[in-house]
């Protein structure tokens, strides 16, 4: 959608958002960064577009279904051939 991203620091979030990059992170339960980050990204709109354009070029080079669809046809065909070793 090319918006920045404010997320908690957990799981596989780091991995899509990248701190300062496409978004903003906070450690999980971090109210008081959490509206800062928020307030920041509302008040430099040039970093917030910044952040969106970044935000959906790493979309598209990493998660888009295209991508997403040959990372999982590779992984299966990996299994396929571990199994037929």
């Amino acid at each position: 959608m090319g918006k920045p991203v404010v997320a908690s620091k957990i799981g596989g979030i780091p991995e899509a958002v990248i701190d300062g990059v496409n978004g903003l992170t906070v450690e999980l339960g971090d109210v008081k960064n959490l509206s800062k980050s928020i307030h920041s990204l509302l008040v430099d709109r040039e970093k917030a577009q910044r952040m969106g354009r970044e935000g959906k070029r790493i979309y598209e080079e990493k998660f888009s279904a295209k991508i997403m669809t040959e990372n999982i046809q590779a992984l299966y065909a990996t299994a396929i051939r571990r199994k037929r070793l």
